[in-house]
């Protein structure tokens, strides 16, 4: 079987995972407003995963067919977890197994997980080769930054080139910068000639500071890498993600220039799938987040996300958006464009592969000893 990153176009465009934001239910939503190339999922605990309690990090591994392909991202440090958090993923159909080792806040890198492994290659190797014996028929590949303090192209990640990834995601920063200063491009064209040199069938992603696709596809002429991802910019305007040459994409190119209505339809899309797939797993809260994302920079946007931020369950907030969208369609002009549709979203009739809890946990298979 073919890795799923030789089966993508080139360059690809992928979805950075991103902790309490792409769960299954906004990775849908994304499917929906303009689907990337290659989704990963939340990075998951693997210790929590082989804990004796692990409902609530396998939630982070839950997604629905349509979200095919998805990656399922992992963190941690202990090999063993990863190895039965590896054979647990590939177990539910994931295409492929990423380690987390680029996560540059404070109390992982205290850990010595994420971009804390940076500083302890002999641990990163064996990690890789966990995941690599959990999940022998799925690609492995490592998401990292540049280096810890300094940029270190040759020594980090040639060291992992010399794992014989799958792929290989670089953010552009080192773990020290955080997201701080600019994205370094120039040290990821030092990557890929270094992966043309030491493994030349490992697939680079470039990631850091991109703000669309567009600007991604942009920038390919000049850092070829195989495929881009973007991360924090789809926070600010899911529709980054369209493809100027895409046959799906809409008429106009940014969220906040499609009508509010459909802004405000959007997130109620949203409120409503969460609450029909978490339910009471996990509190309406969270949503709250996601105001901006859908909503900034449409009209009475301050006292709409007032409303919201007011609300504690997602029937509060799916009455405050029903009346948001009620006067919003009231108030549209006439030469909207009325191809958008607001209502009766494919979503609503789609059934979605979830995790639940069985009666009695089996965890003796994914504990570690």
């Amino acid at each position: 079987m073919s890795s799923v990153y030789r089966r993508l176009p080139r360059p690809f465009i992928a979805m950075a995972p991103m902790k309490g934001i792409t769960d299954t239910v906004f990775r849908r939503m994304l499917c929906e407003i303009a689907k990337p190339d290659l989704l990963y999922t939340e990075f998951a605990w693997a210790e929590g995963l082989c804990s004796p309690k692990p409902t609530r990090f396998k939630q982070q591994l839950e997604f629905h067919t349509t979200e095919h392909p998805i990656v399922a991202q992992l963190w941690g440090r202990s090999p063993a977890a990863f190895e039965r958090a590896a054979a647990f993923a590939c177990r539910l159909g994931f295409d492929g197994i990423d380690i987390n080792m680029g996560c540059a806040v404070r109390k992982i890198l205290k850990r010595g997980t994420g971009a804390g492994l940076i500083a302890t290659p002999k641990a990163a190797a064996e990690i890789i080769a966990a995941v690599r014996s959990g999940a022998p028929d799925l690609p492995v590949s490592v998401k990292t930054r540049l280096g810890m303090n300094e940029v270190s192209v040759e020594h980090w990640c040639g060291f992992l080139l010399e794992q014989r990834l799958d792929a290989l995601c670089v953010h552009a920063r080192t773990a020290a910068q955080g997201y701080g200063g600019s994205a370094d491009w120039n040290a990821i064209n030092a990557v890929i000639a270094l992966r043309n040199r030491i493994s030349p069938d490992t697939v680079v992603i470039g990631n850091g500071d991109l703000s669309s696709t567009d600007h991604a596809l942009s920038l390919h002429a000049r850092h070829p890498v195989d495929g881009f991802m973007i991360g924090r910019a789809v926070l600010l305007d899911p529709y980054v993600l369209q493809r100027r040459d895409s046959a799906v994409r809409r008429d106009r190119a940014s969220a906040h220039a499609v009508s509010p209505a459909r802004c405000i339809s959007l997130f109620r899309e949203h409120v409503a799938l969460h609450r029909r797939i978490w339910g009471k797993r996990r509190h309406a809260g969270v949503l709250k987040r996601f105001v901006a994302v859908y909503l900034a920079g449409i009209p009475e946007y301050t006292q709409l996300r007032r409303r919201l931020l007011r609300s504690e369950t997602h029937a509060e907030m799916l009455a405050v958006l029903s009346t948001a969208a009620a006067k919003a369609r009231q108030d549209r002009p006439a030469h909207a464009d009325l191809r958008m549709h607001e209502t009766n979203s494919p979503l609503e009739s789609q059934s979605f592969h979830v995790l639940e809890p069985s009666h009695k946990e089996k965890t003796d298979e994914c504990r570690v000893g």
